[in-house]
């Protein structure tokens, strides 16, 4: 702070001449020089625009009283030089204001003073004057003065008090207590009392200061006290005095901190929230197709995802024509799992304020894939005459003939596609919405022409017509497989190729090795079937085996059979290729015959009415079949009862006794009844069937007894009655 100065009174007069009260003390630090006489380059000038240099006085009560230069702006000298003098010592500086050390002046003697001013605001400060001080005030006579500044250049006290310019120099003091400033005008007291209150001062800012040892350096009173003697005015009073000038703005400093950093944690706590919030969810902004996805997690993403897809309706336009495409209509398939990966990591490489910014649209791709042929067949149908759609050339396996035939070739009209697969794009990338997409059509050349699909039908038919046969075992129970035609083109695949206008003849790899290997274990392969012994189910007797055993055939590995087909295909040429097996062994059983003949498709049994002649095969409750047949003559006649067939013979001579003699040969010969038996019997007229001519057997015709032969095994149930 600048040396102090002999402040004036505001009507521009000095005061009245007198003594300091005692003398100075002795100052600890360097005083500030005296302010020089009229024409001294050392002088110091406040101009108009100039505030004066305050320099803050400590009272009693440490509140400081303010002093200004007493040179006029206009560089005349002050009417009494005894109020020019500069005070020998130093400021004494309120600890509370400004540092213990005082700021000496600036060196250089030329420039303008530099007022030293509180950073604060500057308030003007609202004088509070006490009653009696007034009352002295207008009792003493103003001195005369050898005349008043320039009417622009006067500086009132409100002037001086609240200069309204900006600091040049500021020494930022201490924050002082917080009271109100104000500026009082003491009541009159004894000149002698003004030592005591600077006196009290030097020793409250020594406690101040921390002055607890003798050492302790404290700047002696100000001033002020014994310019006040010398002017006949009392010293400062021990009562409170509110502080001159613009208000400190510490306080404000300190709100203005407080709110920074509440500001400063909101900011990074919302941060530190955003990334935490934030980590497994969609950014702020995030968009998949126009659609707002913001904090959705991987599961709720998911759902928005594919109703996005499953509620996609594209209207479409060609000339009075409208419609409004799906998803399925269009060939279009989202990819669910590609699209919500990106869209949790559609921020991802932005910086922390755009990537967490609400108000920055961050739109995520819808990926998705087209199937071009579908579209295109979709948009065809939907908006060109049947008659005038193009036709493509095509190849397919007519059963009848038993080759791959073709379908020729047709120039047509064909709707262009290409701005359906650009609006599809657009929404996609968040670029616009579904809007009515403007088609157009034009002459259409067939993609696959006539030579293209021949060239194609001869490739297939030359697979279809090769020897592919696979062996396997040996002597009796060496068996073979050989691939069929129709098994060849059930594989084939045409594919037609658009970009190359080709069709392309492969086969269904998975499908040849699933047929093929079921073949190549059934037709080679043989699983083994055990021998059978009918116990009759009322005696236990052993009535004969209703089924032979059978070894069996495993092949053990299908890979060279498998091979060979494979390799015939792709090659075009015959293959024969043998299989590697083992022989299983047949297991005995025995057992009464099946029973169950009172529900459907149960056991099988034989119904013989002798009072309509027909023989009728049961399986359970449901009827196999009836046939008209002849039975026993009078003195032959066939017994009834219930028995089961105990022997079959595939063929025999049949021979009568002595008293009924014959010869005959018959077939499908099934025992079931002692010497009774169902037989062929060739011989018999048409008009025969149905009547009672037999020696007591069942006579049938060949074809049908043939089939009760196969039908009925050993221990089949059968009942004669009338």
């Amino acid at each position: 702070m600048n040396g102090d100065r002999v402040p004036e009174w505001s009507d521009g007069a000095p005061p009245p001449d007198s003594d300091p009260v005692g003398p100075p003390p002795e100052p600890p630090v360097e005083a500030a020089p005296a302010a020089a006489p009229t024409g001294d380059p050392n002088q110091v000038i406040i101009t108009p625009k100039q505030a004066p240099d305050w320099a803050v006085l400590p009272g009693p009560d440490q509140s400081p009283l303010l002093e200004r230069p007493a040179v006029w702006p206009d560089q005349t000298p002050a009417p009494d030089d005894s109020l020019t003098r500069q005070p020998t010592g130093p400021a004494v500086v309120d600890p509370a204001v400004a540092p213990l050390t005082p700021v000496e002046p600036p060196p250089t003697p030329s420039v303008e003073a530099q007022a030293v001013v509180d950073p604060a605001p500057a308030v003007e400060a609202q004088p509070v004057v006490d009653p009696a001080a007034a009352s002295s005030a207008e009792a003493e006579p103003a001195a005369e003065s050898p005349g008043p500044p320039p009417a622009e250049t006067q500086l009132s006290a409100e002037s001086s008090v609240a200069p309204a310019v900006e600091a040049q120099s500021v020494v930022e003091p201490p924050a002082p207590p917080a009271v109100e400033d104000q500026t009082v005008v003491p009541a009159p007291e004894a000149s002698a009392q003004a030592a005591e209150p600077a006196a009290g001062a030097v020793t409250e800012l020594a406690e101040a200061a921390g002055a607890d040892s003798p050492d302790a350096s404290v700047s002696p009173p100000a001033p002020a006290a014994f310019a006040a003697a010398r002017r006949g005015q009392p010293g400062p009073s021990s009562a409170p005095e509110r502080q001159i000038g613009p208000k400190p703005r510490h306080r404000g400093r300190l709100v203005a901190a407080v709110v920074g950093l509440v500001v400063l944690l909101a900011v990074g706590g919302g941060a530190f929230w955003a990334s935490r919030h934030f980590v497994d969810r969609a950014k702020p902004g995030v968009t998949v197709a126009l659609v707002e996805v913001t904090g959705q997690d991987g599961a709720e993403l998911r759902r928005t995802v594919e109703r996005i897809g499953a509620e996609l309706r594209l209207p479409l336009a060609l000339g009075q024509e409208r419609a409004e495409a799906t998803a399925f209509d269009l060939g279009l398939t989202v990819d669910v799992d590609r699209t919500v990966a990106q869209a949790l990591a559609g921020a991802a490489g932005r910086p922390f304020w755009s990537a967490y910014n609400p108000f920055l649209d961050k739109p995520s791709p819808l990926f998705f894939s087209l199937d071009r042929d579908q579209l295109q067949s979709y948009l065809n149908q939907r908006f060109v005459d049947p008659g005038q759609i193009t036709v493509d050339a095509s190849v397919a396996f007519d059963p009848e003939s038993g080759r791959f035939q073709t379908q020729a070739s047709k120039v047509g009209v064909g709707v262009d596609a290409g701005p359906v697969v650009e609006a599809l794009q657009a929404w996609a990338d968040g670029r616009a919405g579904l809007g009515q997409v403007k088609l157009s059509t034009a002459l259409e050349q067939p993609r696959i022409d006539d030579l293209a699909a021949q060239a194609a039908a001869e490739t297939a038919n030359s697979r279809i017509g090769l020897e592919i046969v696979v062996e396997g075992g040996s002597g009796d129970q060496r068996r073979t497989y050989q691939v069929q035609a129709a098994e060849v083109a059930a594989w084939t695949v045409l594919t037609p190729d658009l970009e190359s206008g080709q069709i392309v003849v492969s086969y269904d790899q998975a499908e040849v090795a699933r047929q093929a290997t079921d073949q190549i274990n059934q037709l080679i392969g043989q699983p083994a079937v055990n021998e059978y012994t009918v116990l009759h189910p009322v005696t236990g007797a052993r009535m004969g085996v209703s089924q032979r055993g059978q070894t069996g055939l495993v092949v053990t590995d299908v890979g060279p059979g498998l091979a060979a087909v494979q390799e015939a295909l792709a090659s075009g040429q015959s293959r024969t290729a043998t299989v590697p097996t083992e022989t299983v062994p047949y297991g005995q059983e025995s057992g009464p015959p099946p029973s169950h003949y009172d529900q459907p498709n149960g056991a099988k049994w034989i119904d013989v009415n002798l009072s309509n002649h027909y023989v009728t095969l049961y399986e359970g409750t449901t009827e196999i079949a009836r046939y008209l047949v002849t039975t026993g003559a009078p003195g032959t006649a066939t017994r009834t009862g219930v028995n089961y067939i105990s022997s079959k013979l595939r063929a025999q001579t049949m021979t009568g006794s002595e008293a009924d003699p014959y010869t005959v040969d018959t077939e499908w010969v099934a025992y079931f009844d002692g010497g009774i038996a169902f037989h062929s019997a060739p011989w018999r007229e048409p008009r025969q069937w149905g009547m009672n001519l037999s020696h007591g057997c069942v006579n049938m015709k060949t074809v049908h007894a043939k089939f009760l032969w196969e039908w009925a095994p050993l221990g089949t149930k059968v009942d004669v009655h009338y």
